[in-house]
C-alpha cells in the first residue's frame, strides 16, 4: 500500500508512498558499500564534476522540487523555493570537500 501522504492543511490524501521491502533496503545498502571504494577512489575533480552537475539538475527543476515540499510539508511556495536555494548552497558546499 504505501505510506500515506497528505495535505497538512486538510489532512487530504495527496499520493500513496511506496516503501521498500527489507529485502529491497538490504539490497540498496550493499549496492552502496559495493559502490564505495571505488567512489573514494575516484578524482576530487571527477567527484566535483558529478556534484555539480548534480547541483545543475536541482536548479533546472527548482520549481518542481519546491511543489513537492508545498505538498509534504504544507509550505509556502516561496519558502519551499527558499530550501531548495539553501540545498543548492550546500550541494556546492560539499563538492569542494575532500
Amino acid at each position: 500500500m504505501g505510506l500515506a501522504l497528505t495535505w497538512k492543511a486538510t489532512q487530504e490524501l495527496v499520493t500513496r508512498v511506496p516503501l521498500a521491502t527489507e529485502s529491497e533496503f538490504r539490497r540498496a545498502v550493499s549496492a552502496a558499500q559495493e559502490a564505495f571504494p571505488s567512489w573514494r577512489n575516484t578524482p576530487v575533480t571527477v567527484r566535483q564534476r558529478v556534484m555539480l552537475r548534480y547541483q545543475a539538475i536541482v536548479s533546472e527543476n527548482i520549481d518542481v522540487i519546491a511543489k513537492a515540499i508545498v505538498e509534504e510539508n504544507g509550505k509556502t511556495f516561496v519558502d519551499a523555493q527558499g530550501d531548495v536555494t539553501r540545498g543548492l548552497g550546500l550541494i556546492l558546499l560539499f563538492s569542494f570537500v575532500d
